[in-house]
C-alpha cells in the first residue's frame, strides 16, 4: 500500500508520542479499533503498575506519614 492509503492519528503529551497508522476505508475497520484499543489499554495499565510500584517504594522509604 502507498502512503496516502493509510489515515495516521499521532498525539504527544508528557513527553510519550503515539501514533496510530490505520487503512482507509477498511473493511476491517472495526476489527482495528478493537485491536487498537486493546494495544492503548495494555499501555497504560503497565504505565500505571509501574508508577503504583514507584509510588509504593517511595511510600515505604518515607515511613507511615
Amino acid at each position: 500500500m502507498k502512503q496516502e492509503d493509510f489515515n495516521y492519528l499521532e498525539r504527544k503529551k508528557n513527553g510519550m508520542q503515539v501514533i496510530l497508522k490505520f487503512p482507509r476505508n477498511s473493511e476491517h475497520e472495526e476489527e482495528i479499533k478493537r485491536e487498537a484499543k486493546e494495544i492503548l489499554s495494555g499501555i497504560l495499565q503497565e504505565h500505571f503498575m509501574k508508577n503504583s510500584v514507584t509510588i509504593q517504594k517511595l511510600y515505604k522509604r518515607g515511613g507511615e506519614t
